[in-house]
C-alpha cells in the first residue's frame, strides 16, 4: 500500500492496531544519496571511528526519500503469518521563514531509483513531511495549531509509534537505514549506538545472520544479498525438504507483491527481509529438535538470539557491531603478507 500525505493520518490509525498485533516489524530505506565525496567512500581500511565520522556525515546530509514497513502478524495455530506492507513516501515541508529543510542528492542514487520504477511526483508533489526532535523544538513556539505541528512532525508519529511499540525490529544490512532514521526522524548523531539500544531493543538484521550460517544452510544459502536469499528460501526445494516452515501471505491492501516482484521498493524489500528472517529462524529451529513441529514465534527469538542485536558492517575492520550499551565489536581476521 502506497501511503502519502493526503492518506498518512487515515493509515497510521490501521497500521498502529496491526504494530500492537504484529510479532515483528521488518523495515526498508531508500536514500538520495550515500556519500557526501569520494573519500566518504567506504574503506577496509576504515577505522572505527573514522567509519562512525563518514556514517554521521552521510545521515546528516542525505534524506530517506521512501520508507517501507511490512508487518507480520502470526496465526494461532503458527501456519502462516499474514505481511502487512506500507510505502512511504517522504519529503520534508517548509514552514514559513523558520525552517528550510536542505539535503543533498547524488546522481548515483537517482539513476539506481530510476531503473526501479522510483514515482518521483509522489516523491515531490505528495511526500510526507517529518522532523527529528530538535527540529521539532525549535518549532514549537511559531506553530500556532495542532494540525500545522502534525503536518510538520508528520512521518516521526509513526516513527514514534515503532519505539514505544517495543517490537523486534528487522532489517537487511540495515547500519545505514538505522543511522538515516535516527537522524532524521529522532535526533542529529552522534549518541547514535546507546540511545539506539533504547529505542529499540531487539533489533535483527538478517545480512548478519545469514553471513554466520551459511554453512548450516549452504544448500540453500549461496549468496547473502537480499534477492537472492529470497530466491534460495522461496523456492521447492527448501518448502519440500523443511517441514512445518511458516507460510507467509500478503493482506489484501498488498496483494500486488504476491503477483510481482518490486526488489529495491521499500516495502516489497522490507517483506522479503521478514520473509527470508522467518525461514532461516525456523530452519534453525527444527535443527535443535528431535521431533520437529510448528515453532511459535518466541522459540524463532530464543533460536536466533545469539545473532540478533548485531548490526553488519559492509567493507569495514570488523564483520558487525554488537548494538548494546557498551562498545563491543567483532573484528575481521586478516592476513599479513610480509614478502613474496
Amino acid at each position: 500500500m502506497n501511503v502519502v500525505r493526503s492518506n498518512f493520518s487515515s493509515a497510521l490509525l490501521s497500521i498502529e492496531a496491526l504494530v500492537k498485533e504484529s510479532a515483528f516489524i521488518a523495515i526498508d530505506t531508500e536514500f538520495t544519496g550515500l556519500s557526501t565525496n569520494e573519500s566518504d567512500n567506504r574503506s577496509l581500511f576504515d577505522t572505527i571511528e573514522s567509519r562512525y565520522a563518514k556514517l554521521r556525515r552521510t545521515a546528516h546530509s542525505f534524506t530517506i526519500c521512501q520508507f517501507g514497513m511490512s508487518v507480520f502478524i502470526s496465526d494461532p495455530e503458527m501456519k502462516h503469518y499474514t505481511a502487512h506492507s506500507f510505502n512511504f513516501y517522504l519529503f520534508p515541508k517548509t514552514f514559513q521563514h523558520i525552517y528550510n529543510p536542505r539535503f543533498l542528492i547524488q546522481c548515483a542514487n537517482i539513476e539506481f531509483l530510476c531503473e526501479h520504477s522510483f514515482d518521483f511526483n509522489k516523491w515531490f508533489y505528495e511526500g510526507i513531511s517529518f522532523c527529528n526532535r530538535q527540529e521539532e523544538a525549535k518549532l514549537t513556539t511559531e506553530v500556532v495549531s495542532k494540525e500545522e505541528k502534525e503536518d510538520i512532525v508528520g512521518f516521526r508519529r509513526l516513527f514514534q509509534l515503532l519505539v514505544e511499540s517495543k517490537k523486534p525490529l528487522l532489517g537487511h544490512n540495515m547500519l545505514l537505514d538505522l543511522a538515516y532514521m535516527f537522524d532524521c526522524f529522532h535526533e542529529p548523531l552522534p549518541n547514535f549506538k546507546a540511545t539506539l539500544h533504547l529505542l529499540f531493543p531487539v533489533i535483527i538484521d538478517t545480512k548478519n545472520i545469514s553471513r554466520a550460517i551459511r554453512t548450516k544452510m549452504d544448500k540453500y544459502i549461496n549468496k547473502t544479498s537480499l534477492d537472492e536469499l529470497y530466491a534460495s528460501l522461496s523456492n521447492e526445494e527448501y518448502a519440500k525438504s523443511v517441514i512445518y516452515a511458516p507460510d507467509v501471505v500478503h493482506s489484501p491492501d498488498s496483494s500486488r507483491y504476491g503477483e510481482t516482484k518490486c526488489f529495491h521498493e521499500a516495502a516489497y524489500d522490507a517483506y522479503c527481509v521478514g520473509y527470508v528472517f522467518l525461514k532461516m529462524a525456523h530452519f534453525l529451529a527444527i535443527s535443535n529438535m528431535s521431533h520437529p513441529r510448528p515453532v511459535h514465534f518466541k522459540q524463532y527469538l530464543k533460536t536466533i538470539e545469539p545473532y540478533s542485536n548485531r548490526i553488519n558492517l559492509v567493507h569495514g575492520p570488523i564483520n558487525y557491531i554488537v548494538r548494546s550499551h557498551r562498545n563491543t565489536y567483532m573484528y575481521r581476521d586478516f592476513k599479513h603478507v610480509h614478502a613474496f
